[in-house]
């Protein structure tokens, strides 16, 4: 079950779910406007946006285990596969690796993830072929070029050209989790 719905708001459930807190403390954060959240008219029940979540989370050292928020990066260079995948690890995602398209395409369908990674160097058709298969609104799709691929493809949320510093795949999955976009 996922733990965001179709405006990433989360219900006092949720937000229990994902901090380990018990959902009576977390109603307490929201009344208390420690965490930003609204009340529903009519029902009284709380919701909270998920970006409001992380900031508060950050901001009081909560660690957040909200289950679905796994990448896949799949590159040719072993190294390369390291940097990215460890620049995505440290936003607090599960990373998957691959070392060709199709095992990122088997490893696509076989689960969820709000951010993919895929490397132009294992073939920039068939990248371009896998990024068209995934839905744009529920993942971040990100392309690594060498310096002979210009141009930016259209299904590709962002396309970085090597070398590039992985702090700038890093920054750009957290601004994807803090403004909702995941």
């Amino acid at each position: 079950m996922p733990l965001l719905n179709r405006n990433n708001l989360m219900t006092t459930g949720m937000v229990s779910k994902a901090t380990g807190a018990a959902p009576r403390t977390v109603a307490k954060w929201i009344d208390a406007g420690l965490l930003r959240g609204h009340r529903i008219p009519g029902s009284g029940d709380r919701r909270v946006r998920r970006a409001e979540l992380i900031r508060f989370c950050r901001a009081h050292d909560i660690p957040i285990c909200d289950g679905p928020y796994r990448a896949l990066v799949a590159a040719a260079d072993p190294s390369l596969r390291a940097r990215l995948a460890a620049a995505v690890a440290a936003e607090g995602l599960e990373v998957a690796q691959a070392a060709s398209l199709w095992d990122a395409g088997a490893l696509y369908s076989a689960g969820q993830f709000p951010v993919v990674v895929l490397d132009f160097a294992l073939g920039r058709a068939e990248a371009a072929a896998i990024a068209r298969g995934i839905d744009a609104a529920k993942s971040l799709v990100v392309g690594i070029a060498c310096e002979d691929h210009a141009g930016i493809d259209p299904h590709f949320d962002e396309v970085y050209r090597l070398p590039f510093d992985a702090a700038l795949l890093a920054e750009r999955v957290r601004r994807a989790l803090e403004d909702g976009e995941l």
